[in-house]
């Protein structure tokens, strides 16, 4: 009866940590990732003086050719914000090495 008792532990226990999510793989490479998203962020405050549908169309031409220059379609770009939306734990892990990254680039131009 012992064993059949501790058997049954052991199998609820990998049950329930097979259950546990486990985070989603981006179709992007971080490394990759976190250069795109600089360049969104430079295409951000480029247009941030702007208003209204002129706004909307810059950022969605200056969208495009970012995801061309990085070789991405722009769904995929799409598809791994909306994982990283759904995970803001790794998003801030994300955005902390986009900071970082910015940053050194920064400071290599100095």
């Amino acid at each position: 009866m012992h064993k059949w008792f501790l058997g049954f532990f052991v199998l609820l226990f990998l049950t329930i940590a097979a259950c546990k999510p486990r985070p989603a793989r981006l179709p992007i490479e971080e490394k990759q990732l976190i250069s795109v998203l600089i360049d969104v962020h430079v295409a951000e405050a480029a247009v941030q003086g702007l208003r209204g549908h002129t706004k909307d169309s810059i950022i969605n031409l200056y969208y495009e050719q970012i995801c061309q220059i990085h070789g991405l379609e722009r769904a995929t770009f799409e598809s791994a914000m909306e994982s990283l939306r759904e995970d803001p734990v790794r998003l801030e892990k994300l955005y902390n090495e986009v900071m970082k990254e910015m940053e050194r680039r920064e400071a290599a131009q100095e």
